[in-house]
């Protein structure tokens, strides 16, 4: 799936003039895409710098191709948490061990990356 940018939004979901992580215009291969406990959609991207991943409000963006991944795998929850992704990172603990630097993390997310982005 691939998404442009036609907005910047804040986390909290005020327009922004500007960002450090995307740019408005630009295409991005969707990582994995999430509807969270507060009722938000989110996408799951690299940033512009193609080294940090960043979770941005669904509501920035526009769909340029509607492809999914083929590694993705659902997972629901019964507080409501709804995901779509790899399932190596569905792990609760996936997201905390990448940020770590945890070797195993960041292997398994170059690998999907790279499937994800073949694919999409």
């Amino acid at each position: 799936m691939k998404v442009r940018c036609i907005r910047l939004l804040g986390s909290d979901g005020t327009p922004q003039e500007s960002s450090k992580w995307i740019t408005v215009g630009a295409v991005y291969v969707v990582l994995a895409i999430e509807f969270d406990r507060n009722g938000q959609w989110l996408l799951r991207l690299l940033s512009d710098n193609k080294i940090e991943v960043a979770l941005f409000s669904i509501d920035g963006f526009e769909i340029v191709s509607h492809k999914l991944a083929p590694s993705w795998v659902v997972t629901c929850t019964t507080d409501g948490f709804f995901q779509l992704a790899p399932e190596a990172w569905i792990d609760t603990s996936f997201w905390e061990r990448f940020y770590d630097r945890d070797p195993d993390a960041i292997q398994s997310f170059e690998s999907e990356v790279g499937e994800i982005t073949a694919t999409s």
